[in-house]
């Protein structure tokens, strides 16, 4: 008898400790980025996130710090090959998300993510766009209109 309360004992625990480990999970905060801590987002935008995971990209708009939806896209514009390179290095302009450009939601701020300055509504990040094989590309963001001014 004290062999199955020991059993019975040791299930309920492990059964305990899994139910508390996935709630944990859902409902553990995503590591933010340096931009994400420069411009926080609304409440409601991080609650829709959290809710309904498999409704949301992995990709963030790094000016604004917004996660997108499946769907959702950076507007961007992507220039010629630049030469001296010769590893697919192209320059690149990012100008927002749908939440953030052409027109800012309320509670959205756009930041910069290497000078922390705001980022006004006519201006855009400057990054180089790396071609990698299997098709993937990676984006290193240079600066802003802000930081990349002639003094």
């Amino acid at each position: 008898m004290q062999d199955l309360l020991t059993v019975i004992g040791i299930a309920a625990a492990v059964v305990l400790f899994a139910a508390a480990y996935r709630l944990y999970i859902r409902w553990k905060k995503p590591v933010p980025h340096d931009y994400e801590a420069a411009a926080p987002r609304s409440a409601s935008r991080r609650s829709d996130a959290a809710s309904s995971p498999q409704e949301s990209g992995s990709a963030t708009c790094p000016l604004c710090g917004t996660r997108l939806a499946r769907g959702e896209n950076l507007v961007s514009r992507v220039f010629r090959e630049i030469e001296k390179a010769g590893d697919g290095e192209q320059r690149c302009t990012v100008l927002g998300c749908p939440h953030c450009y052409p027109a800012c939601e309320p509670d959205v701020r756009r930041t910069c993510p290497v000078c922390g300055k705001r980022v006004p509504p006519d201006g855009w990040l400057i990054a180089k766009l790396y071609s990698r094989t299997g098709g993937k590309h990676h984006v290193r963001i240079t600066g802003c209109t802000e930081c990349h001014k002639n003094p």
